[in-house]
């Protein structure tokens, strides 16, 4: 599903780790290369279900909200990832599985 106010391309999954990179890259010279260490974040894992009754899954960073540079302006990042399921239980193949969690490294 494509957001009607969306008007930026599609990023392909194999090039996701990059154009995060780069856009941490950018966002890190706008203020200021103030970082925030994740080595050491809690993240909170939801579990729900959307239109069809599909699961949808979702992780939330809840450490940076204790974060003191917060920036100027609030943004969140959706990354959706659609996939056929391996089998019933609607989980990715290993493959696509660990094409996705490289995306967090």
């Amino acid at each position: 599903m494509v957001h009607k106010n969306v008007h930026e391309e599609l990023i392909s999954l194999d090039k996701l780790k990059d154009y995060l990179i780069w856009r941490e890259k950018e966002f890190v010279e706008k203020y200021q290369d103030v970082r925030h260490d994740p080595s050491n974040d809690n993240f909170a894992a939801f579990e729900g279900t959307v239109e069809g009754n599909k699961t949808i899954l979702s992780t939330f960073n809840t450490s940076i909200l204790d974060w003191e540079f917060k920036a100027s302006h609030p943004w969140i990042l959706v990354i959706m990832i659609h996939y056929q399921p391996e089998n019933d239980n609607g989980f990715p193949s290993s493959e696509t599985y660990n094409s996705i969690a490289k995306i967090r490294r």
